[in-house]
């Protein structure tokens, strides 16, 4: 196709946007140059950054561990999703059986070599279960109190949908909350999803490690300056796109002051070409 053999052949004559010999040199007509160009305007030289662990997009067919919802008056539920695990007891059986050797103890009745090590074995059964039966609660417990937490601090971003509401959070913030160490929180965040009403997120990416303070004092996350930037590329003139000094410019009129290099980072991330691939 035409856009192929642009990036094979005449790349550095696209990037310095030479519309008039690439049509020459092609032989098409504008319109076919105009298709190639969104054409090629859609590619990434990152690909494999879809597969990121930063992607905040969950690609990845994934089971969610909490679910959110928030209804048309912002109040907000979570649950747990347990699916269709069931609820672990002890047999009836070997706890019956287990009262029963323990009675006949008591009441001076010696056992038999069998029966006796008959009862040591139901005796570590029904301990060992009831040991597991309480790591389950207590795990169901962590991860709802660190759930909860989580939503308390992040209230804005449950209510509305919008990362430019979430705040800096560290894992240390959420274990004095929930009176956790730092291990556990990292451990239950690790690798956990929850299901919102405007997504599917990992757990771990709520917690950011940088923030930008304004002259105010206010902490911005890097989520909040990415979805500035956004809005601004959104509206600028399509046809004289702004270069990454003028988009740090505008960020700092906006109250967002970073770098043009932190510009061209964020921008990279966000997958927005460059301003000469954006015309």
């Amino acid at each position: 196709t035409v856009a192929i053999r642009i990036i094979k052949d005449f790349f550095d004559d696209f990037t310095h946007k030479r519309w008039n010999r690439l049509v020459t040199r092609l032989n098409i007509d504008d319109r076919l140059l105009d298709a190639a160009k969104r054409e090629i305007q859609k590619l990434t030289l990152r690909p494999g950054a879809a597969l990121s662990e930063d992607d905040t997009n969950v690609r990845q067919h994934i089971t969610p561990d909490f679910i959110v919802e928030t209804d048309m008056d912002g109040h907000i539920t979570m649950t747990l999703n347990e699916g269709n695990m069931p609820t672990l007891e002890i047999s009836d059986e070997a706890t019956q059986r287990l009262a029963s050797y323990e009675e006949r103890n008591k009441g001076g009745r010696p056992l038999t070599r069998s029966e006796q090590e008959d009862m040591r074995f139901t005796r570590q059964y029904v301990e060992g279960g009831q040991l597991f039966v309480q790591a389950l609660l207590q795990r169901r417990e962590t991860m709802l109190r660190t759930m909860q937490a989580i939503i308390q601090w992040q209230r804005p971003f449950f209510e509305e949908g919008d990362e430019a509401l979430l705040r800096p959070m560290l894992l240390e913030d959420i274990a004095q909350r929930t009176g956790y160490d730092v291990s556990t929180i990292s451990r239950v965040s690790n690798s956990k999803y929850v299901q919102t009403s405007f997504g599917i997120y990992r757990l771990k990416w709520f917690f950011l490690h940088k923030a930008v303070q304004t002259e105010d004092g206010d902490d911005l996350t890097q989520r909040s300056l990415m979805a500035t930037l956004k809005e601004i590329v959104d509206g600028e003139d399509k046809a004289n796109p702004l270069s990454d000094e003028q988009l740090a410019e505008m960020m700092k009129q906006k109250g967002c002051p970073i770098a043009r290099r932190t510009v061209a980072k964020y921008r990279d991330k966000m997958h927005i070409p460059s301003a000469r691939l954006r015309r």
